[in-house]
């Protein structure tokens, strides 16, 4: 069989998988800059070795996972999923009910056991060996401790962020979990300073900030040319 390459972006590893006898490459494009999430929606690619031509497996995922004969991938599309035969136009993919699917789960044993494959993951694949020159084992006892009092995913997440920050390293973070929290509406931010006019007693802007306007998560609305906001001008008079 024919052999297929899998390459992906920063939120999946890359791995080879045997594939069909039609040879194909499996990649993922995404467009940021840095660490933001951008408008853009992040699309499966295939691309066929043998035609030397590229289409779209899958659009706007936000995951997913290939089977190990290659033939099959399992995406995620918000909280939905669907299962894509990997060809060029591999069709709409069939959805995957997870109606009435449920877990029996205690919390207090999950959480012991991602305390430890998270001591785990650092053990084995910090960037040096010697940790620091910290005693890793030594810290993992010291946390471990603190487990009894954990009532709340959050307070796992603040036990794993205190025992991560000994290592004294940048960009390693400790987030996210399996917790509900309440919809929050989406503030606009002006992208723009303002400071006290003393003579009127207003606002005024004082500077517009040129913001990222080819996204437009992080367009500023004041430089939008419909907008008549310029520096200097004052806030409207609350009565």
């Amino acid at each position: 069989a024919s052999r297929c390459s899998v390459r992906a972006s920063s939120w999946t590893r890359a791995r080879a998988a045997t594939a069909s006898p039609r040879s194909t490459g499996v990649r993922t494009t995404r467009s940021a800059t840095g660490c933001r999430s951008p408008d853009i929606d992040t699309d499966l690619k295939i691309y066929s070795l043998e035609d030397r031509k590229e289409s779209t497996l899958a659009e706007d995922i936000n995951g997913g996972a290939i089977s190990h004969d290659g033939k099959k991938a399992l995406i995620r599309h918000g909280s939905s999923f669907k299962l894509y035969d990997v060809k060029p136009n591999g069709g709409n993919g069939k959805a995957v009910s997870t109606a009435g699917l449920m877990v029996d789960r205690i919390p207090a044993q999950e959480w012991e056991q991602i305390f430890h494959e998270v001591w785990r993951r650092f053990r084995d694949w910090f960037y040096v060996e010697n940790m620091h020159g910290y005693d890793w084992e030594a810290l993992r006892a010291q946390y471990v401790q603190q487990l009894e009092h954990v009532a709340h995913r959050s307070d796992l997440n603040y036990v794993l962020g205190e025992m991560v920050a000994e290592l004294s390293v940048s960009h390693a973070y400790i987030q996210g979990g399996d917790w509900e929290t309440p919809d929050r509406a989406r503030v606009a931010l002006l992208g723009a300073r303002f400071e006290l006019d003393e003579g009127s007693g207003r606002y005024r802007i004082a500077q517009i900030y040129r913001g990222q306007n080819d996204e437009e998560r992080y367009r500023v609305p004041l430089t939008v040319r419909t907008t008549r906001s310029a520096t200097g001008c004052r806030s409207p008079s609350s009565g």
